[in-house]
């Protein structure tokens, strides 16, 4: 049975005069908006476009016409908290197990102020809960929508219904100017915080009856920063402007989050919808390429990204970057050194709507690095069977990482007399740029164990522990050596990012990494904080080197499409984590023990530039059994490059500053991580 699809549209460009949050009684009035109702119009207009009956679709909205001192709609149409309810609870009570719902608000927000008057008001604990969406009558006297509020009225949706939810919120609530406006100085989205009024933190009893059972109130985390089922999308980030736009040469103004997303949604009417997450990545590049390098608006994305835009399709995907320009047969790249590039890399290239369907094994353009700075590599096109024509690549265009290579030679010295598995080693080998035979002792070496019947990793002489068993008599042995050591050479070389050398460093002082407790044993939670202590806000990425040879992005969840989370000296980013034994590495005896170490880690950078995005040095853990890496697609050999690569030393004067922290964590058989808050 296909499901159905909802959608509650709201936007409010006029706001009635009160003195209700007046702390002094004064007549406050709120400046009417010029983009938020014609984001209503256009949104309805593409879920037309996109099949949504327009039965199902209501708009609630607050037009603003000279003159008049109330918007011009009916009462009973305006995006009150009121309305909002009312028709939420409407789709609850009609739709079915399944369906799909859509949720927008254009208009006023603002942040909420700290006050011991009420159980909810200390809005400490994250971005969403600290928010309020300004409706139209909140100045006299009636509710503004909370974040904690609508997240409650959201979850009801999801827990109780299976309700499938997408939000867009292109409000600002971080205590800046919203809209940045174009040289005739629109109107700003962002008011200055409201005086609380009771009626701000009413819930009916059975959205308070849901609040206590989720214990959202005890946590001050509003169920829209980690929602389930549920994908929310904000205009910006804390502390930043966002900005409305002009959408042709009537002058005719939209949001910018609104616009550009429309913009690109549209591209797909009639055919399976992106993700969240690359409808997100083409917003914010599309902010990158045409607003003034002033313009700090960087849109925030919360819940599972990889799920079809309004759609119940996950797709498969791994973390990917953008192609920012091509010149000739040479494209530029969005990584450098700082995120483990180097010479001989390769990447798959293909068009920001192209869609990963599991199982999909089509080739795709392929280009690799011949050139490589701090944050920027040039890649060169490389003739491969494809499902697009190479010439077709161009900015905005997606790279996915597909073999690594090495900067520094890695030497691996093979101890035993068999010439054949020498020889077929040696060519293994070579498929990774970097990677070598070698007679000299102190890196890698490959011995027989004392039975003679499997193969065994030392490096600088010792013995490496949880690797997968390579049998001297199978076939493919002298692949799987060659992966294992690629695998593990890569592993230590970014374990080694902090010590390239660069006059860009953050001072790792400035980054406090603290995690609480440092030993515990399996299944036992951690407590993992970081603490600025810089001037201004900054990017923080948090990762973990794995006992497992593995490393996993922990903060932010890669399924939100989040580069990294902001950070100042007031506000720490912390996550809890349950550490798990992976089965390989438990005892065999439960009177047995076994230490393992597992090591966090925070790449840091500087406000001034967008997220710097780490997620290229993800690797997956290796195998015990050694399966997944019979046929692993990283050892393919490719054609050679025509032209002699070459290093740069020249540090553009745009780059961030960065830094590495660490902090390990020592567990009773450590292995797997899974996030728990």
């Amino acid at each position: 049975m296909t499901e159905v699809k909802w959608a509650l549209l709201c936007g409010a460009d006029y706001y009635l005069h009160g003195s209700a949050r007046s702390d002094d009684g004064v007549m406050r009035q709120f400046s009417p908006l010029s983009g938020c109702v014609r984001d209503v119009e256009e949104t309805y207009k593409l879920l037309l476009q996109l099949g949504v009956d327009r039965k199902k679709i209501t708009k609630l909205t607050a037009s603003h016409k000279q003159g008049l001192d109330k918007p011009v709609e009916e009462e009973s149409f305006w995006p009150t908290v009121k309305n909002i309810k009312r028709h939420l609870d409407s789709i609850y009570r009609e739709a079915s197990r399944g369906d799909l719902v859509y949720f927008h608000f254009s208009g006023h927000g603002t942040s909420r102020r700290t006050s011991n008057d009420f159980a909810d008001a200390s809005e400490d604990g994250d971005n969403l809960n600290g928010m309020a969406l300004v409706t139209p009558d909140a100045l006299v006297g009636k509710p503004y929508l909370t974040g904690h509020h609508l997240g409650a009225l959201l979850q009801k949706m999801v827990d109780r219904k299976g309700l499938r939810i997408t939000v867009i919120l292109d409000s600002c609530f971080s205590g800046g100017s919203f809209r940045d406006p174009p040289p005739d100085r629109l109107r700003s989205r962002y008011v200055e915080p409201l005086k609380e009024l009771p009626c701000d933190h009413e819930l009916d009893p059975s959205d308070r009856e849901l609040d206590k059972a989720r214990d959202i109130a005890l946590k001050q985390v509003s169920w829209l920063q980690e929602p389930e089922n549920c994908t929310v999308i904000t205009a910006c980030g804390g502390r930043e402007t966002a900005g409305e736009t002009y959408i042709d040469t009537s002058r005719a103004v939209m949001g910018v989050l609104t616009h550009l997303m429309l913009k690109h949604l549209e591209t797909s009417v009639g055919q399976r919808l992106p993700p969240h997450r690359y409808v997100l990545d083409h917003v914010r590049h599309s902010i990158r390429k045409t607003m003034s390098s002033t313009t700090k608006q960087t849109p925030m994305i919360y819940g599972d990204g990889k799920l079809e835009f309004f759609g119940n399709f996950t797709y498969y995907e791994r973390e990917t970057i953008y192609v920012r320009s091509r010149k000739g047969d040479t494209i530029e790249l969005e990584v450098g050194r700082a995120q483990g590039v180097a010479i001989g890399a390769l990447y798959e290239l293909f068009p920001s709507d192209f869609a990963f369907v599991p199982g999909s094994k089509r080739a795709l353009v392929q280009a690799q690095v011949v050139d490589v700075q701090m944050f920027k590599s040039i890649a060169q096109l490389v003739p491969n069977g494809r499902i697009v024509d190479a010439e077709k690549v161009a900015e905005g265009w997606r790279a996915l990482l597909r073999r690594w290579a090495f900067n520094t030679p890695v030497q691996v010295k093979f101890e035993s007399s068999d010439a054949s598995a020498r020889a077929q080693l040696s060519h293994e080998l070579r498929q990774t740029q970097g990677l070598l035979l070698s007679e000299e002792d102190g890196g890698f070496s490959i011995r027989t164990d004392k039975d003679r019947a499997h193969y065994e990793i030392y490096y600088k002489g010792e013995r490496l522990r949880g690797l997968p068993r390579v049998s001297l008599n199978a076939k493919s042995a002298a692949q799987q050596l060659a992966y294992v050591v690629s695998h593990i050479a890569r592993f230590q070389a970014l374990r080694d990012l902090a010590s390239l050398p660069s006059s860009q460093y953050f001072p790792a002082r400035k980054f406090n990494l603290k995690v609480e407790p440092q030993e515990i044993a399996d299944g036992e939670d951690v407590k993992v904080s970081i603490h600025s202590k810089i001037s201004g806000p900054a990017w923080v990425s948090l990762f973990c080197f794995t006992a497992s040879w593995g490393i996993v992005k922990v903060d932010p969840d890669p399924s939100t499409g989040q580069a990294a989370n902001e950070i100042d000296e007031w506000s720490p980013v912390e996550s809890i984590l349950t550490m798990e034994i992976p089965k390989h590495r438990r005892p065999d005896h439960p009177r047995r023990s076994q230490k393992i170490e597992d090591v966090f880690v925070v790449f840091a950078s500087s406000r001034n530039q967008p997220a710097v995005s780490w997620g290229d040095i993800c690797l997956p853990p290796l195998s015990p059994t050694g399966q997944s890496i019979e046929t692993h697609d990283l050892l393919r050999t490719y054609n050679s490059l025509s032209r002699d690569p070459k290093t740069s030393k020249n540090r553009p004067p745009g780059d961030p500053y960065w830094t590495v922290v660490e902090e390990p964590v020592r567990v009773y058989s450590k292995g797997h991580i899974s996030t728990k808050l």
